[in-house]
């Protein structure tokens, strides 16, 4: 039998694409990102109720592409709240956007987006600058200034009343020049991640990058800073950072005095059991954190019938001969104690005492980790817990 040309042509065409596909889908792989969605254009008196609101979006392309895509900021979901004008609960449909090429939207899920909106509630917090990434060698951050310092955080008053500040990401990586530019603050959860439904006013914050050269960097301990009080009867057993050291850049003359790192405030009012939160690290504006100057911090609280916390001062003895103490950092401890309560009442920070021994000083400074056997207390009373775990002691020589 014999086949005509046309004939031919189609069933070579047909080959053709059946090979194509065949090799299109060896290349091509198909995966589901789930992407946070970021409202936008709502009124600033609305608040969306929902928090951790994503969609799982599909895609199909090169694996190389897809390991881009997850890492970076190439994807993203969006809905736009403008006609939206009071509470109520409404459906929408986000708009799948993607920034990079040999991308394909197969389609995500759910497609219509339930949501609750609320009237919004506003609070005045700091805005606290984490830096990110480290300059070129030989090049350090002079100084970071922002402006405003302060914004208004809006959103449902469940969530925005828990907030103490907001944060600002400045990527000062590679850098070997000074900067401006703009940048949006957030509100970060304990774990990390950001909470979609508080947004800020303004919503933009200037930045202003100094960068110099020079540079030297050096490894110090964490204090915690607390405010507010426990409730009578709790303590704090122990304090846990996700980090025990962290490493700091400037220079050298500048870090000669520096031992340690004082964390954000780390709130303390009506604790009574165990807690994990987020906490920044203070620093002067020429210090800078290498890494993020974001740090979690567990602090575990116990509970005795009768205690008190004092805050004494502690003392340097054996002191070697050549060398002349010139600082403690940080300059007193704070201690939990327990025992009968008539002597609890009438107990003062001249009855106990802190003694370090610092005969293996040198000039400089050195840290010495506290232990319990260096606390003299009076009789019946019992040491619960100290902070910090360890001080700095600066020593110049005669």
């Amino acid at each position: 039998m014999n086949i005509s040309t046309f004939t031919q042509w189609l069933l070579i065409a047909i080959i053709g694409t059946l090979i194509w596909l065949a090799v299109f889908s060896l290349s091509y792989h198909t995966f589901s990102i789930n992407v946070p969605v970021n409202f936008t254009n709502l009124k600033s008196t609305l608040a969306v109720s929902d928090d951790d609101i994503g969609v799982d979006v599909i895609l199909r392309a090169k694996q190389l592409i897809y390991y881009k895509i997850r890492n970076g900021n190439a994807l993203a979901a969006t809905v736009d709240l403008a006609h939206i004008k009071k509470i109520g609960n409404y459906s929408v449909k986000p708009k799948i956007e993607v920034n990079a090429a040999g991308v394909w939207v197969v389609g995500h899920s759910p497609e219509i987006l339930d949501l609750k909106i609320t009237s919004s509630f506003k609070k005045e917090v700091p805005v606290v600058v984490d830096i990110v990434g480290i300059p070129k060698v030989g090049y350090a951050v002079d100084a970071v200034k922002i402006k405003p310092q302060k914004v208004l955080i809006v959103g449902p008053q469940s969530v925005v009343s828990n907030q103490s500040a907001v944060y600002l990401t400045v990527d000062v990586n590679e850098r070997s020049t000074s900067y401006t530019n703009t940048g949006v603050p957030r509100a970060i959860k304990a774990n990390g991640s950001f909470y979609q439904n508080i947004s800020t006013l303004p919503r933009n914050i200037d930045i202003d990058v100094s960068v110099i050269k020079g540079e030297t960097f050096k490894t110090v301990g964490v204090v915690p800073q607390f405010k507010g009080n426990l409730p009578p009867g709790y303590w704090i057993k122990e304090v846990v950072f996700s980090e025990s050291a962290i490493t700091i850049k400037s220079s050298a003359h500048r870090l000669v005095d520096i031992g340690s790192v004082s964390t954000t405030p780390i709130d303390l009012n009506n604790k009574t059991k165990d807690f994990t939160d987020q906490v920044g690290l203070e620093t002067l504006s020429d210090v800078q954190v290498v890494g993020s100057s974001l740090i979690n911090v567990t602090v575990k609280i116990g509970v005795s019938e009768y205690n008190r916390q004092l805050i004494i001062a502690p003392q340097a003895v054996n002191i070697p001969p050549a060398l002349k103490l010139t600082r403690i950092a940080p300059a007193t401890a704070t201690i939990t104690v327990t025992g009968p309560p008539n002597i609890l009442a009438e107990l003062g920070i001249a009855d106990i005492d802190l003694k370090v021994d610092v005969n293996t000083a040198t000039s400089g400074i050195t840290n010495f980790v506290i232990a319990e056997t260096m606390f003299t207390l009076p009789v019946e009373i019992e040491l619960l817990s100290f902070i910090p775990e360890s001080l700095n002691f600066s020593f110049s020589k005669k």
